[in-house]
């Protein structure tokens, strides 16, 4: 092991505020990415309650969530030399960067964390004028690839803090299902009373 490398360790052993404040963004990305799956798999319940509401707020929960994750995909030190906590930071500084598996799978996220970044510098950081006027769809991802990069996501926190680490299920600290519920009694109820 290097010399730089141990003293890296020495001060990830002495505090892990990194890590934690690291995992602490991955954890509310996943917990956006879950809310806006879940929450606009009842379109039928929100189109009923409020549509045009329900579809800007769609598109703030994608948008921050797309700015949310191309973060992890930063470089490691920006042009004014400031440190960036993402993937890159880590496999440059992180003990665990000696790790084959470490390596790959940081690779494949900062791969993902790519593919979004057009959106993110042309759409959402950005109006960029040409993007604008011809309409491009920058950033479009499948299902697959969204739950490709989650799994890597997880077994690279897993190897950068604790073998059992797992991203939070969403229920565990959303209340974004008793919306729904909610929002389906009233539409009941609104049915029965039109009856």
């Amino acid at each position: 092991m290097t010399q730089e490398k141990l003293k890296i360790l020495h001060m990830y052993g002495a505090a892990n505020k990194d890590i934690d404040i690291f995992i602490s963004y991955c954890q509310n990305a996943y917990i956006t990415y879950i809310e806006q799956k879940d929450l606009f798999s009842n379109r039928h319940l929100l189109d009923e309650a409020a549509p045009i509401f329900f579809r800007k707020l769609n598109s703030v929960l994608i948008e921050y969530l797309i700015l949310q994750v191309c973060k992890l995909g930063d470089p490691a030190e920006d042009k004014s030399k400031n440190e960036n906590l993402s993937i890159q930071f880590f496999l440059k500084h992180h003990p665990s960067s000696d790790n084959a598996t470490f390596t790959k799978l940081g690779n494949e996220i900062i791969k993902f964390c790519a593919q979004l970044m057009p959106a993110r510098h042309k759409i959402l950081a950005h109006i960029d004028r040409k993007t604008a006027n011809e309409g491009d769809w920058l950033g479009a991802s499948t299902k697959e690839e969204w739950e490709k990069f989650w799994g890597n996501l997880q077994e690279f926190l897993r190897l950068l803090y604790h073998p059992t680490f797992r991203l939070f299920d969403a229920s565990e600290v959303s209340d974004m299902k008793d919306l729904i519920k909610i929002l389906g009694q009233t539409n009941n109820r609104q049915a029965r009373t039109a009856n």
